[in-house]
């Protein structure tokens, strides 16, 4: 099994009947890869360079209903348990199979070029302190 820190966004559990009457329960999440302090992003653009996606995308899972007492902050940090297969098209899938609480979280703005505090935010910050 293979570890990685994901930043758990969304949350919801469910517990219904399936149309063919089977009991269905689980709890779904939204996630992101957690690296370094920020979204894992596969390629960083250079400047002036064009994408025709912008921007993170969350990965999205269902869990067993049991999962759900892992929960404790969301937004939240936790350690996300991942198996690794290979689907239909011979590619590999990480599939998150559980997930250990580590840290909640919240969210500052800051210069999207650095990553640093500008002016505003650091004097929001003090205004609400």
């Amino acid at each position: 099994m293979m570890q990685a820190d994901i930043l758990v966004m969304y949350a919801n559990s469910y517990d219904m009947k399936g149309e063919d009457g089977r009991s269905l329960s689980g709890v779904s999440l939204e996630y992101f890869i957690w690296q370094d302090g920020k979204p894992f992003i596969a390629e960083h653009l250079s400047p002036g360079e064009v994408a025709d996606d912008i921007g993170v995308k969350s990965s999205k899972c269902s869990l067993p209903l049991e999962e759900v007492n892992h929960l404790v902050s969301i937004p939240g940090i936790y350690t996300g348990n991942f198996t690794m297969s290979v689907n239909k098209d011979r590619k590999g899938v990480l599939k998150l199979m559980g997930i250990e609480y580590k840290q909640g979280c919240t969210f500052t703005a800051g210069d999207p070029k650095t990553g640093a505090l500008t002016k505003e935010s650091k004097e929001s910050m003090t205004e609400k302190k």
